[in-house]
């Protein structure tokens, strides 16, 4: 095998690896990576209980003030620039 039909099998791989990817499904991973990773950093990276059902409770209950967080924060933002506006 000479070096252009190499380089033409691993064009051709390269090729099919790259139909077979998904830009929206890895664009919303990005999205969960960053708020797992906002999570981790602004309330605790680990979970403390030791039974797999409380441990779900848990994580569950972080998403939720992670939520609320977020929409206070947003509410305050709003009502700031509403409050200026007068």
């Amino acid at each position: 095998m000479n070096v252009s039909s190499s380089r033409l099998i691993k064009f051709t791989k390269q090729k099919y690896w790259n139909s077979l990817f998904d830009r929206k499904a890895y664009h919303q991973r990005g999205k969960s990576e960053c708020v797992n990773s906002v999570i981790k950093r602004k309330y605790k990276d680990f979970l403390s209980s030791h039974e797999w059902k409380n441990q779900h409770k848990e994580a569950a209950l972080l998403c939720v003030v992670y939520n609320v967080d977020r929409d206070v924060k947003k509410m305050t933002a709003f009502l700031i620039g509403f409050l200026r506006s007068l």
